[in-house]
């Protein structure tokens, strides 16, 4: 894994305050994980939470369209 091969530059990975409302808090190091489709049950859908720190074996390089 590289340096800054991290969740937080992974072109998957949404920060919280883009999937919830833009009144979330901006600083939040929470966000999305949307490699794969989202964990449902029967009451929910979700994707994985996951902070910008962490990192995963699927990592890409996010596109500057993507940022």
């Amino acid at each position: 894994m590289g340096e800054n091969e991290s969740c937080g530059s992974c072109r998957f990975w949404d920060p919280m305050w883009k999937l919830e409302s833009k009144l979330a808090d901006k600083k939040s190091k929470r966000g999305g994980c949307h490699r794969y489709a989202p964990h449902s049950s029967a009451l929910t859908q979700s994707w994985p939470i996951t902070r910008s720190g962490d990192w995963c074996g699927d990592y890409e390089t996010a596109k500057k369209t993507d940022i």
